[in-house]
């Protein structure tokens, strides 16, 4: 479970205890040799931090989190990363002591993070960059993130990349899905016309931070690598 103000992890462990022949009972407690008495608690920026998502690594215990930090400017966001190592403790093999905190010179935020293990363990995030600060100015976005905790200049523009669903629209990428060939991220978008509805959106991204360009019967998906389905 975690919850935060701050980028606060709380490790709970559930133990099962059999009670009787058919029923069952999970006893939680919490770790207090993780942090501080189960807890680690960063603040970033100084103004408010927000969890998005998270994971986990069952064989090394390492706790990856990531999240949007508030800035000076309102609407304006950050992404930003943390890593734990098995104890707790900020990992200082990732970004600076711990902590990666992107500047994209646009707000950017995550909303799901996946791992990409064929590509050295890279951290493959979806979300929304906003380049304006403008509430109707929304972009679904995918971040790559190597191990170490910067940015991967190979892809998208330096680690980012960013495109709305389709024309006179705004978006946002909730879910995000890895494949051999590249990325499938999946959200909402609306149309920035008078009665414009939310509908579903799914975009396709190659390895490169680029959409597809075969446009062929076979390799062709939606219209420009993007599908929008009212």
């Amino acid at each position: 479970m975690i919850l935060m103000k701050n980028l606060t992890a709380f490790v709970v462990f559930g133990l099962l205890l059999l009670a009787g022949r058919s029923s069952a009972q999970v006893k939680i407690y919490i770790d207090k040799t993780f942090g501080t008495g189960g807890t680690t608690e960063v603040n970033i920026g100084g103004f408010n931090n927000e969890v998005t998502d998270y994971d986990i690594n069952h064989d090394s215990k390492i706790t990856t989190i990531c999240g949007k930090v508030s800035t000076a400017i309102p609407g304006m966001y950050t992404l930003a990363m943390i890593r734990l190592d098995s104890s707790g403790k900020l990992d200082n093999n990732f970004g600076t002591s711990g902590i990666f905190s992107a500047n994209w010179a646009a707000s950017d935020y995550p909303t799901a993070m996946d791992i990409h293990s064929d590509s050295g363990g890279m951290y493959i995030l979806a979300g929304v960059s906003n380049s304006l600060g403008l509430v109707d100015d929304h972009s679904p976005a995918l971040y790559r993130i190597q191990k170490n905790g910067t940015p991967d200049s190979g892809f998208g523009i330096n680690g980012k990349f960013a495109l709305q669903f389709q024309d006179q629209s705004t978006g946002e990428a909730d879910n995000i899905r890895i494949l051999d060939t590249g990325y499938v991220l999946c959200g909402q978008v609306k149309a920035n016309l008078p009665g414009g509805v939310t509908v579903f959106g799914v975009m396709r991204v190659d390895m490169h931070g680029t959409l597809p360009t075969d446009t062929s019967t076979t390799g062709k998906f939606g219209f420009g690598g993007r599908a929008v389905i009212p």
